[in-house]
Formats: structure tokens, sequence, C-alpha cells
């Protein structure tokens, strides 16, 4: 800590007295009825020792001042008189005797046990907080007694604070004191005494001692004196004199801000920053103007410290329960939108559930009448008799088995014979036959019509008018319209080849009953179809197989409204599973042009098939490919499904001869739409309850606003009341 001795005494006056000090060994002098014992500590004008008093027992400190001047000699009158006057104050240290007349002259005084507020400070650096405060109030409450007495300490620094037993703090060194009537100039000591005190024609001010005491409690916060810097005070001592010295530190102390460092030392005290702030302005106006201010401030400060539990308390426990009741709002109507959705998705998966069987009975229907139709195509005695003569006939057993292979559809050199068999007079009255069942107005509306052999060979069609010459006698067992599989025997798998080429062409597979083949694409319109095969016999000969195919496409009979609509699809087991067929996207896209390929790979996912209502995403509605499509907005996002499956009776009548088609309708509504009337009656109830919230939080707000204006208003009525009798005391006194 940087502690300069008090600033009067020229450099060869202290080096002088520095040199007389380490000279002497033992004390300056005997005194009477006293036994000098142990050296305290060197002034600028003396010493000071331990003594015992011999007639109490009773340990003194005796304060010598050695060279017997005019300056000493005043000093000493200075300091008794003051002493004298403050002989009843508790917090300065007090006078028991005076050698006036000895060599060197001395007074006696009280002797405190635990040394100065400096030593305490170097042995142990910043005090905490509170017992820093506690000094500081006690230093305020004596400097209050001196002012009131009419005496200026002036030269206020940890060294002239000393501390008793109870570390209370007791004002010593008055050498530098001065009355408030005196207009002397005094100065105290660097880094503690106030800027304008800096000065030798300054006239003495209570202000100087209220400077003072904000140092102390800054060194107490922070361990060391403000304004420190190494460079200004290595310049201030090389100045050539005492009055270049004092400029510089006026000038020092006038142009630094110890807002950041007062900030820092008070470690976020705010009202403790702004007392210590005031106590240290370089402007005396801008400080406290007494010692009494000072202690109300700090009064202040201890009640709105005392206060602030009750204050948090008071709104804490408001904010609280705002808190509660909001988490608790917050969670049921969390908790509410959730149960809510969850009914609304119940109610509405069943409304679509039960839309979804109603569209799967009309589809129901019209495979049923599909079924009908080829089951009285292969019952009629047209192509019974006509595929009978077929087989019997010599030319066509030559190259029967032949063609049975439809690994050799592509070989040419069969193409010979296929043509001599397409004018068979069976084939041709066949194709007649076909003819007349396209055009009757009974039949229902069909893609195509054909018939083959028992070994899967094509030997009559008809695709609306026309006959397909192309496909005319080629070999098609592989199919799923004839090989009664969920899929088509694969030409390049070894497994499904050795089945189609078995040499006993009754043991290859085909359909025994009416059938549902696997759906396919078509390449003239692109649409998804399916055949409706039959087989024909006669008794327990196999003739072959009647077909009829049927672009998807018409099957589901819905209603679709603006956010309601049905599709249908694949569930048969096969890669074909989850396909859509039918979808009124579908026939949009079909309109404007020609579908995109990634439409025929869109599929349902097995989670959504396997519940019969739930949410779902429609999977052309999430084709990237279809981005900017027109229309592809209306079936994004979330939909909320039933499901149900297509039964069909495969020709039987009867609904007891119903079995699973594999064919599944779904009824999807928009999950948004569904769900908007929930959301405008949350969204509403949210607003209502939100501005409540926000009511409850002015009103509180403002109570507590009032509330403290009151206490505010209460404060300043107390600080003009003990102000008016502060100044009535000055007065009397």
């Amino acid at each position: 800590m940087f502690d300069d001795a008090t600033m009067h005494q020229s450099d060869d006056d202290k080096a002088s007295a520095s040199q007389r000090s380490l000279e002497r060994a033992g004390p300056p002098a005997t005194i009477p009825g006293y036994e000098l014992e142990y050296r305290l500590g060197n002034g600028a004008y003396g010493e000071v020792w331990a003594a015992l008093d011999k007639t109490t027992g009773r340990r003194v400190a005796i304060k010598f001042y050695t060279h017997r001047g005019t300056v000493d000699m005043a000093m000493l009158s200075r300091e008794v008189e003051k002493l004298a006057r403050l002989s009843a104050v508790r917090y300065v240290i007090q006078l028991l005797d005076v050698g006036w007349n000895a060599t060197p002259p001395y007074f006696v005084m009280d002797f405190i046990e635990n040394g100065s507020l400096e030593d305490l400070l170097r042995q142990q650096g910043a005090l905490p907080k509170d017992q820093a405060l506690e000094i500081f109030r006690e230093v305020l409450v004596g400097l209050m007694h001196l002012h009131n007495k009419g005496i200026l300490h002036c030269d206020l620094k940890p060294g002239n604070v000393l501390l008793d037993t109870d570390l209370k703090p007791r004002l010593a060194d008055f050498g530098q004191s001065r009355l408030s009537s005196e207009a002397a100039p005094a100065l105290g000591t660097m880094l503690y005494m106030a800027p304008e005190q800096a000065d030798l024609n300054a006239v003495p001010d209570v202000r100087w001692d209220i400077y003072s005491a904000g140092v102390l409690l800054y060194c107490m916060l922070s361990g060391q004196p403000p304004h420190v810097d190494e460079a200004w005070m290595k310049r201030m001592q090389a100045a050539a004199n005492l009055e270049q010295r004092l400029e510089i530190y006026r000038r020092h102390l006038n142009g630094s801000n110890l807002s950041k460092q007062i900030k820092l030392v008070t470690k976020g005290d705010v009202a403790l920053a702004g007392i210590l702030e005031q106590c240290l302005a370089s402007n005396p106006n801008r400080r406290f103007q007494s010692a009494e201010s000072v202690l109300m401030a700090l009064k202040q400060r201890e009640v709105q410290h005392a206060r602030r539990p009750l204050l948090i308390l008071g709104m804490v426990a408001p904010l609280m329960l705002l808190a509660v009741m909001l988490s608790f709002f917050s969670f049921m109507y969390r908790q509410a939108r959730i149960d809510t959705a969850a009914a609304i998705e119940q109610k509405a998966g069943e409304k679509n559930l039960w839309a979804a069987q109603l569209a799967a009975t009309s589809a129901s229907g019209q495979l049923d009448s599909y079924c009908q139709f080829v089951s009285h195509m292969a019952n009629d005695p047209i192509v019974q008799q006509e595929l009978q003569l077929l087989l019997e006939d010599p030319q066509y057993k030559a190259v029967a088995e032949t063609l049975a292979n439809p690994l050799l559809n592509t070989d040419k050199s069969l193409q010979e014979k296929r043509q001599s068999l397409a004018e068979h007079p069976a084939t041709v009255r066949l194709n007649q036959w076909l003819l007349g069942l396209y055009r009757d107005p009974d039949s229902p509306i069909s893609a195509s019509l054909f018939v083959t052999d028992p070994y899967g060979t094509q030997v009559a069609n008809r695709f609306q008018e026309e006959i397909n010459t192309e496909i005319i006698w080629k070999n098609y067992s592989f199919r799923s319209y004839f090989n009664a599989t969920n899929g088509d025997f694969s030409l390049t798998d070894s497994e499904d080849v050795a089945k189609l080429s078995n040499s006993n062409l009754s043991l290859r597979p085909r359909i025994d009953d009416v059938h549902l083949s696997a759906t396919f694409k078509s390449n003239a319109n692109d649409r998804w179809k399916i055949a409706f095969t039959a087989p024909v016999k006669n008794g327990d000969q196999y003739l072959g197989v009647v077909a009829i195919t049927v672009d998807m496409g018409s099957f589901v009979e819905f209603e679709n409204g603006v956010h309601q609509y049905a599709f249908l699809i694949d569930g048969r087991q096969g890669k074909n599973f989850g396909t859509i067929l039918e979808h009124p996207f579908l026939n949009d896209l079909l309109a404007a042009g020609q579908i995109p390929s990634e439409v025929f790979q869109a599929r349902v996912s097995d989670e959504a098939i396997a519940q019969p209502f739930g949410v779902l995403y429609d999977p052309i509605g999430q084709l990237d490919s279809l981005v900017g499509t027109p229309g592809r907005e209306a079936y994004q996002g979330q939909w909320i499904a039933g499901s149900a499956r297509v039964m069909c009776s495969f020709g039987r009548p009867g609904r007891e001869n119903a079995r699973d088609s594999g064919l599944i309708v779904f009824a999807a509504e928009n999950y948004t739409e569904v769900l908007r009337p929930s959301e405008e009656l949350s969204d509403a109830l949210l607003w209502l309850v939100t501005w409540l919230l926000l009511t409850l939080f002015a009103v509180f707000i403002a109570l507590v606003m009032f509330a403290m204006r009151s206490i505010r208003q209460a404060e300043a009525r107390v600080q003009v009341r003990d102000s008016g009798a502060t100044e009535v005391g000055s007065t009397t006194r």
C-alpha cells in the first residue's frame, strides 16, 4: 500500500528526522510515573512508545515531539487541543496527560492493542464487505462527532485509524486537524486527501474528511487506495517542489474516472457503489456534504437490503403463482389438444372407414360383374365347341407342344406356323365370337378379350374391335392370368423356366377357377390393368382359358370432395404390393398428358395397409417429380384414412361365396381440415387465456410499482425529517 507521509515537512527535515530515529536506540526521555517498554513507531515529528503507568498498572501510549521546535510545539498544541475537546468521544483516541515543559514534550494517550487499520490491511489484504462497512460506519460516526464539535481531521488514512480489542476504530493523529472556523490550509497524505485539499491556499472543508473516508472504504474493499499508478507516482516524486507535486496530484485525481473500479470492488452492490462513488467524487459539490448524509445513505442501503427479501417474496410469489398457472394451463392446453385431436382422429377414422367400406362394396360389385361375365364366357357352348375342334385338329396337334414354350415367342422360325394357324377356322370363329361379345351392349366395358389353348397359347383376341396379330399364337403361360399366381413367372429365373418347360403340359401351373390376375401397366394408355380369367372345360378335359382385361380407373365409385377422396391399391403380396391402382390425381395427370414413371413406383406403407384407419401421407402427393404440377397441393400433407378390403365371389353368386380379392380401398380426408374447427376453438381459447394472464400480470406490475412508489415517498419523508432534525441539532450545538 502506498502510504506517503503527511505533506508539510521538507525532504531535508524528513531525512534528518529519519536519521535521528535510527541513531537513537532507547527512549527519547524518562517520564516520572511511567515505564517505557518499546517503541510502537516513528512519525514525521516524533516517536510513539508503549509504556506502563506505574500507579494504575495500565498500559498507555506516549507520543514524543522530538524536535522541540516551533513547528513541534504548534503541532502538539493543536493535537492536544483537539483531543481535549473530544475527551468524551468513544471513537477518538483519549488524551491522558501532557508534558508541555518536558524535553522533548509529549502527551500520553490510550494504548490500542490491535494496532492500526493499515497493519490489518497489510496482514490480511482486502476485508470482507460486512467488516469493511462496519469499520466505515464507525469511522463516519466518529467524524460526525468531530464535525459537530467543529473539528476537521484533515489527515484520515489507515495509519491514523487504530483498532481496539473489539476491532472498533479509534481516530488518531490530529496533528493536521483544523477547527471549522480556521482558514489555515492543511495537507493530508497523498492518495488519501481530496484533490481540492492538495492546495497550499485551500480552506479546510468537511468534505475533505468525506473523501478520505471514501478512500478508507475503497482500501478495505480492494486492499489498496484508488488512483494507484506507478508512472504517475514517479512523475509526481520527480517534481521540483511541493507545489508541482500537488498540481500533478490534483490534475491526476480530477482527470480519473473510478466508476469501473468501484463497480469491481463493490462486486455488484449497486447501492454501495453509488455511495462510494459519491464519497470519491473529485468535484466537492457532487460529494456527500456531511458524515450524517453518508450514514443516512448507508442506512437506506441497509433498509433496501432488509426489504429486498420481502420485495422478492412479494414479487416472486405472485410470479411463481402465475408461472404455475401458466404451466398448468399449458399442460392442460396441450393435453386437451392431444385428446381432442385423438378423439377427432378416431371419429374421422371411423367415418372414413365406413366410407371406404361403401366404396369397397361398390368395387366388389364391379369385380363380381367381371367375374360373372368371364365365367359365362367359359361356359358358352361356342367357345367350348371351337376349342374342342381345335384340339382335335391334326394341324394344331403337330405344333401345339412347340408353341407352348414361351421362350420361343421370339423365334422367327415359328412365324410361318403361327401365320398358318391364324387362318384356322376355329380361330376365325372364336375371333368373331369375341367381336360379338365386345359389341354386346350388356357386356361390361373392357380393354380386351382373348382365348388361349390349355397350354397358355393365345388362339384368339379382340382389342376393342381389332385383332392383335402380333401376339396371336404366342404362349403366355408365364402370365399371372394363366398360372394362377400373384405375379408373372420370370423367363430368366431357372426355377420358373423349369416349371414352364415341364414335358407334361398338364402339370404346368394354370388356373382352375375364375381368377383375378396381378395388375400390370398398359403400354397403350399409361393405366394399370387387371385380367379376369376362367378355365374352359368339357367335363374333366381342360380346353383352354378365356380372359377379359379391364383398365383400373372405374372400380371405385366415390363422390370426391374438396378435402376427401378415395383410391384403390393392390394389397396382394408380390412386387406390386401397396401399388396405387386408382387415384383421382392419376385421372388429372392422364388428362394433362403422360403420367411420370415415378407415379407407378409410389407405394402405400405396410403400416398403413395393416391398420383399418389412421394417419398417413398420400405417396403420390409426396413425389418430388410432381412439384409444380397443378392440383398436387390438394394431396400433400397428412390424411386420416380408413381402409376396407374389396371382396369378390369369383363367379359364384351369393355373399357366402365372397372372399378377399386382395384389393384395398382407402377413403382419405385432409388431416388439417378435419382438425380445423378444433384448432380454431383452441386458438380462441389460447388468446382468451393469454389476455387474462397478461391482464393479471399488468395488474401485478401496477401494484408492485405503486407499492415501491409508496415506499420511496415514505423514505423521502423520513429523510427530510431526519435532515431537519440534524440541522436543528447542528444549529443548537
